[in-house]
């Protein structure tokens, strides 16, 4: 893969980490999420060995507003909450990554809740519970918990509590795509610049009808 694909890359998996991330802040604030946005990251956590990255998710045009959360990061913009989540789940996916036995329990509960989501055809509320589960089973114990701010009448009901265990398991698995694909920590300290300009240059409306990525 040439740097200027892995940069490509990086962009989507990252815009998909943030796009995560919102949508956790605003389940915890508001109560409420885009549901084509859940249909658009959920999607990822069903696909594996994908030869573009862009096929693990559904809805491309989704992932334009976490480019723009993205290019905000970039230029040291985004809000401290998104930011302090986004490094939270950097640090829980590398945590996890290294845990063997965690990583093939997690694969073989993805691979079941493929075959849920192909039973109930679709992301039904069972399908979303035990994607909060595998998330409480694999990255919460790999790591330490993350401390979600918010409402607690929303975070106190069943439905959204889910919905935001299984958002940060998308935003893992942005991290695991992104750091599979050259991305690391020091690379958004020391490659900040390279990094602005590829997210610069896409544009996910546009590639939603356009020839994919190579």
């Amino acid at each position: 893969m040439s740097a200027q694909k892995e940069l490509e890359a990086q962009v989507i998996a990252l815009s998909a980490l943030l796009l995560a991330v919102e949508g956790v802040e605003l389940l915890a604030t508001k109560g409420t999420y885009a549901q084509e946005n859940y249909e658009a990251l959920f999607a990822s956590l069903l696909r594996f060995n994908q030869e573009n990255l862009l096929d693990y998710y559904d809805n491309l045009y989704c992932l334009e507003r976490g480019r723009q959360l993205l290019l905000r990061l970039l230029q040291k913009k985004l809000s401290p909450q998104k930011m302090r989540y986004a490094l939270q789940l950097i640090y829980i996916e590398r945590k996890l990554s290294k845990n063997l036995a965690l990583m093939q329990t997690l694969r073989q509960k993805l691979l079941h809740a493929q075959q849920q989501a192909d039973y109930f055809e679709g992301y039904h509320e069972n399908v979303v519970a035990n994607f909060a589960d595998i998330y409480s089973m694999s990255a919460s114990e790999a790591a330490r918990k993350i401390k979600i701010y918010g409402n607690a009448s929303f975070l106190g009901q069943k439905s959204v509590a889910n919905h935001v265990r299984a958002l940060l398991l998308c935003g893992i698995r942005a991290c695991a795509l992104w750091r599979a694909n050259g991305g690391s920590r020091w690379q958004l300290i020391f490659n900040r610049e390279n990094l602005e300009t590829c997210a610069r240059s896409l544009d996910f409306n546009v590639l939603t009808s356009a020839p994919k990525l190579d």
